[in-house]
């Protein structure tokens, strides 16, 4: 007779890792989203003048997809199942999953 060994499960598997090194991922993108709407802005030469607004709103929507996946939604996806959690700020705060995939494909394909 064997005894069921549950310590064979990874820290890698886990949501606590997958948590946490997206929120160690945002500390460096914010500060670096930042960077490039202020390159965007201010550092744009004057002859890409008529592509600059459409540039920065590009920016910002890819910025915000960025920000939303790695804080606030945080998906922990089970495959090949169509099966899933939330573990984000906004799971926390104790949004329904249901509006977080609502605005997480909305963001994907706006």
């Amino acid at each position: 007779m064997t005894a069921c060994n549950t310590s064979s499960i990874s820290y890698f598997a886990t949501t606590n890792f997958l948590s946490q090194s997206l929120h160690i991922m945002s500390y460096f993108e914010v500060p670096t989203h930042l960077f490039g709407a202020y390159i965007i802005i201010f550092k744009t030469p004057s002859n890409m003048s008529s592509v600059k607004w459409p540039m920065l709103n590009l920016h910002f929507w890819s910025s915000m997809l960025d920000v939303f996946w790695s804080s606030l939604a945080n998906p922990f996806v089970l495959f090949p199942y169509f099966a899933g959690n939330g573990i984000g700020i906004l799971s926390r705060f104790g949004l329904d999953t249901a509006i977080q995939v609502y605005v997480a494909i909305t963001a994907v394909e706006g």
